[in-house]
This record gives structure tokens, C-alpha cells and sequence, in this order.
């Protein structure tokens, strides 16, 4: 009677154990499988991040200040690294000059909107130069939250390079 007993319960666990839910967690990389060709050539050097990015998940801003980390929807590797990246590729990894970035808030949010805001100055020349972008999702879900999202850091990385181009001295004939 106990072996029988004790069998049941093997089954019911192993039955439980193959009913639950499979981890439906899904990750993202702020990249995606075209590299951007270099916008500029300059050097990217510190990204300054804020804490509140430094998750693994999703943050998106739910009303008010409320901020929403999503459960099953992931960064696949540090944002910072992914930030690091993008603005790496888009300068070219020129040698001068050096420019420095700040991130002050840069997530989605349930209205649909997604927002990057911070600042970037050339190290040792220029005063800092604030940035903020928003824009809207293209369509509902976290794909087109990550799609946003790289659009806005492609977007911050045009704008460095076109006030590089305007600041710019004439080349030396």
C-alpha cells in the first residue's frame, strides 16, 4: 500500500512539473542584424546611464511617475553595453574627437510614446548640449518598443554628427 501511495505521488509531481507553464520570457537586443554605417568620425567615450536602466528588463513608464518593469520581456545583454554599441558604430570609432554622453531617461510607455533624454558634449571643448526626443510607437508590443528605441539612439547619434559638422573648422588648404 505504501509503494502504491508513494507511486501516485511520484506521478501526480512529474504529471505538475510537466503541466507548468514554460518560461515565455523573450529577449531583445537593442541592435538589430544590419549594422549602421558611420554617420561621422569621432570617439565615443563615457555613456553615462541612470540606475533605474540598469535591469535586464524592460522598463516602460506607466502613468504619472510610475515606472512598469516588464517580466517576461528582456534586454538580452546590459542596455548600457547595447547604448555603448550603437553610438560606437554610428561614430565610426574615429579617433577625435571625443565625445561623452549622458542618458537621463530613455524607455517606453503606455501611451505608446518612447522617449530618449539626456546630453553629449566633446570632451574638453564644448559646454553640454542637451538632447530629447520622443516618438511614437509604430505599433502596439515590445518589438516595436525595441524598434523605437534604437530609432531614438540612431536619431541622437545623427544629431551629434550634423552639430559636429556645423562646429567643424574649414580644412587647411
Amino acid at each position: 500500500m505504501k509503494e502504491k501511495m508513494l507511486l501516485c505521488c511520484w506521478t501526480a509531481f512529474l504529471l505538475a512539473a510537466c503541466a507548468a507553464d514554460p518560461d515565455n520570457t523573450k529577449y531583445y537586443l537593442l541592435s538589430d542584424s544590419n549594422a549602421p554605417d558611420p554617420v561621422c568620425s569621432a570617439q565615443l567615450g563615457t555613456v553615462a546611464m541612470p540606475g533605474y536602466l540598469n535591469k535586464s528588463n524592460i522598463a516602460v513608464q506607466g502613468d504619472g511617475n510610475q515606472l512598469i518593469y516588464a517580466n517576461t520581456h528582456r534586454w538580452a545583454e546590459p542596455l548600457s553595453n547595447a547604448v555603448r554599441r550603437q553610438l560606437g558604430a554610428c561614430f565610426g570609432n574615429g579617433a577625435q574627437p571625443t565625445i561623452d554622453v549622458s542618458i537621463d531617461h530613455f524607455h517606453g510607455a503606455t501611451n505608446g510614446k518612447t522617449v530618449l533624454a539626456g546630453s553629449w558634449r566633446v570632451r574638453g571643448v564644448d559646454p553640454t548640449r542637451a538632447h530629447h526626443d520622443t516618438i511614437e510607437q509604430r505599433q502596439a508590443g515590445y518589438d516595436a518598443l525595441v524598434d523605437s528605441q534604437r530609432a531614438l539612439i540612431q536619431g541622437l547619434c545623427r544629431r551629434i554628427c550634423s552639430d559636429l559638422a556645423q562646429t567643424e573648422p574649414p580644412p587647411h588648404p
